[in-house]
């Protein structure tokens, strides 16, 4: 079983590092339609999607390092007892990261005018934190109808995209906290993931484009 949860937790690391190079991809093509475009939500957006980015990077290494020995057996033992702490930080870097996209839709409102309890192995906990994926849900609810009434009223290039982005991660959430009632759950939930990035990476670039 622990062999199993240490294939998991390296898929998890891989699919972790390719999330944080669609995050960046994003937050630097909002930078550039925030420069070409003046629109404060961009950088809002990018700032958020940058924090994101970031967390998932320190978390992969740090994970890699501590159980996989990426940088040497030394640095592994050293790191090995801080886990948990990194994976609570992580967390909430990531609700932080959710606020601010709140912020962006709550800051600039979208006008017509404008353009059952289960027991999870101590493991499992690096990869999963029912706590975040719930509080994740309830912010991420109020930006998927923000982005949504957005797209609707003003119909913008990417804001389509960028929405469907946003229902696609709160979908992952989802997933991810009912990874204790099956595995496949989980590998759903990166599926979703890696999709709501695409997604909101494809919006940013219409965006971008103007």
């Amino acid at each position: 079983m622990f062999s199993f949860l240490l294939n998991v937790i390296r898929i998890d690391v891989v699919l972790e590092l390719i999330s944080f190079a669609i995050c960046i991809f994003i937050s630097l093509s909002f930078l550039r339609a925030h420069l070409r475009l003046g629109s404060s939500t961009f950088v809002l957006l990018s700032a958020g999607f940058g924090l994101m980015g970031g967390a998932m990077l320190v978390r992969a290494i740090t994970i890699g390092a501590a159980l996989f020995g990426f940088f040497g057996r030394d640095l592994s033992r050293s790191l090995a007892p801080y886990l948990f702490q990194v994976e609570l930080l992580y967390s909430f870097v990531r609700l932080a990261a959710y606020l601010v996209f709140v912020l962006a839709y709550v800051l600039h409102p979208a006008s017509r005018s404008g353009v059952q309890a289960a027991v999870v192995p101590p493991p499992l906990l690096l990869i999963y934190n029912p706590a975040f994926e719930l509080m994740s849900v309830v912010v991420l609810a109020y930006v998927v109808i923000a982005s949504t009434v957005n797209w609707m009223r003003t119909g913008s290039k990417g804001s389509g995209s960028v929405a469907g982005g946003f229902w696609a991660l709160l979908a992952s959430h989802l997933l991810f906290a009912l990874t204790p009632l099956s595995f496949l759950l989980y590998f759903a939930g990166h599926a979703a993931q890696l999709l709501s990035l695409l997604l909101i990476l494809w919006g940013s670039l219409e965006a971008m484009r103007g």
